[in-house]
């Protein structure tokens, strides 16, 4: 079996800084991305070893770097380190010697590292140490970098050729993301390797890309498509693999992504059967299914759980992979039907891309920055803002963000490893209370929302103020709710502020919130409402509400 390069390097890098005896250090090994962006293999520590946290941080080049080896290929340093990322020094960014070194092959510069030492030189046995690591890593630094470069390379290619239509296809945006998620939690039930579930989830994001060429009367039709109509769909695939016709980095992801509609018996739609279909292929085929099935569609609503699964199960073997159904019933039953979210921790594969909104108190007032998740490594997100702020976020920070995930809006705690106007490096620090109370109540009620930035005044009688937008709310708790909002003329922005009026049993509830987040449905918005502070008496009316509720559906 061919060595793992990754774990190779760092048993070079232990091997050799292991040597350094009685003295306290730290090691940064930086693969180049481009000019301005580099990628933290990992952080090694004296007595600590590897420090996991932190590694796979995409990071904007810090003034260390820029100013230090601007015109030299080393650079030493003692006393305090001016940096961006403060989090890579730790104790030892004051009173410490930091050696800088650019790392070249072929000529070519493909990496940096930095040692800090508590000393105020760093000695001529180090200094010959880390010359002959640096010649030790190289064997194995090129099939690391190619390898990160590679990944990060289908990332952004699978990412932006998504945002291409979030505006035009707002259903196929979403859909695509919740097609991710069921495909990376079958994945990992099925316990495929980590490259197959990254390919798998840079497949699920772009496998309908190619829908950009179907008419919008024939995508958004109401009822039965004609058989033309319908041979204008079945194009879609192969639009696909001409969008990505001359880019042959993403291959392996399009003939993932080529076959999402072929089924085992060849009665597909260009007839490969099984042996013909990779495995990746046979997950995304069914994830794309079950989302079909359960989310309303133009004409119909979705399907219930209990039926969605009867109707895979009889499906096994003739359309879907046996064994990938027998894995998909328990997580469809668990994320779906049960709502047993693992809450603790960042599911990294399967958020890239995934639009965000970070919400943080300054002066004492909730601000809303909406971006993307450009990466995410174990617990660290990195996130770039859709577009520059004047906002300073201070190292360790608590913030609070949020993302779709499945079919509901996942609340994060973080705290801030590093920032700039138009980027965060997040720590997730778990779920907070918004997202834990709002995953087990669902129901449909109508209810009323007045938008305070139009109108002057709260009226005692809300339905007599014109100005206020029809909501049926989904999802109820006692920190938030979601609900459907048809588009309409009164335009709701992540951020107002608004007044609910509900009644979800006998007693008429008026709550202040604000807008936390939106879900573009191309015929309705998903909304989300957090709310501000809440009575006694109505938290209590709340909670009435979901046990009652809760008793009904037997879920209690």
């Amino acid at each position: 079996m061919a060595e793992n390069p990754t774990a190779k390097l760092k048993e070079i890098i232990s091997l050799y800084l292991e040597r350094i005896k009685n003295e306290e250090f730290r090691f940064n090994l930086f693969f180049k991305l481009n000019s301005k962006q580099f990628f933290l293999f990992n952080i090694y520590e004296s007595k600590k070893g590897f420090l996991k946290d932190y590694k796979g941080l995409q990071l904007t080049a810090t003034k260390t770097f820029t100013n230090a080896l601007e015109e030299r290929d080393e650079y030493e340093h003692f006393g305090e380190i001016i940096s961006n990322h403060p989090f890579l020094y730790g104790k030892f960014i004051k009173n410490s010697t930091l050696y800088i070194k650019n790392l070249y092959l072929h000529n070519l510069n493909i990496g940096v590292f930095e040692f800090i030492i508590k000393n105020d030189s760093i000695n001529d046995e180090i200094k010959q140490i880390l010359r002959e690591l640096s010649a030790a890593m190289m064997p194995y630094f090129l099939d690391v970098y190619v390898e990160i470069r590679s990944d990060v390379a289908k990332r952004y290619f699978s990412i932006n050729a998504l945002n291409i239509i979030k505006n035009a296809r707002p259903r196929t945006f979403y859909h695509s993301f919740r097609v991710s998620d069921l495909s990376i939690a079958i994945a990992r039930q099925m316990d495929l390797d980590k490259k197959s579930q990254r390919n798998l989830c840079y497949a699920a994001l772009i496998h309908d890309i190619g829908e950009m060429y179907i008419p919008r009367e024939v995508f958004y039709k109401e009822g039965k498509l004609t058989k033309e109509e319908m041979d204008i769909i079945k194009e879609h695939p192969k639009n696909l693999k001409n969008i990505f016709a001359h880019n042959p980095i993403m291959d392996e992801i399009i003939e993932i992504a080529y076959y999402h509609h072929e089924r085992m018996d060849g009665k597909g739609y260009y007839g490969y059967k099984k042996a013909d279909i990779p495995m990746e292929s046979r997950i995304l085929a069914l994830s794309e299914t079950v989302d079909g099935l359960y989310t309303d569609r133009p004409g119909r609503k979705g399907f219930e759980i209990n039926e969605i699964i009867a109707a895979i199960k009889s499906s096994a073997i003739d359309v879907f992979d046996e064994d990938v159904v027998k894995y998909a019933v328990d997580i469809i039953e668990r994320y779906y039907d049960k709502r047993e979210f693992n809450t603790s921790t960042l599911a990294s594969i399967n958020n890239i891309g995934k639009p965000v909104t970070v919400i943080a108190s300054k002066e004492g007032k909730l601000i809303f920055i909406q971006g993307a998740i450009e990466y995410a490594s174990n617990d660290i997100v990195g996130i770039t803002f859709n577009e520059s702020v004047d906002v300073n976020f201070s190292y360790n920070e608590l913030i609070r963000i949020q993302f779709p995930f499945f079919d509901i809006i996942y609340d994060f705690k973080a705290s801030v490893i590093s920032s700039t106007d138009t980027s965060l490096n997040l720590m997730i620090k778990g779920a907070s209370e918004t997202t834990l109370s709002n995953l087990n109540v669902f129901w449909e009620f109508e209810a009323i929302a007045v938008p305070l930035k139009l109108s002057g005044k709260i009226m005692d009688s809300l339905e007599s103020n014109k100005q206020f937008i029809k909501i049926y709310v989904q999802r109820f708790g006692s920190k938030s709710l979601s609900a459907k909002v048809t588009k309409s003329d009164i335009e709701l922005c992540i951020g107002d502020t608004v007044l609910l009026k509900m009644k979800p049993l006998k007693d008429v509830i008026t709550i202040p919130a604000v807008v936390s987040n939106i879900i573009d449905e191309f015929d309705h918005m998903v909304v989300y409402f957090e709310y501000f502070s809440l009575s006694e008496n109505i938290d209590a009316k709340i909670h009435q509400a979901i046990y009652y509720k809760q008793s009904k559906q037997g879920n209690t």
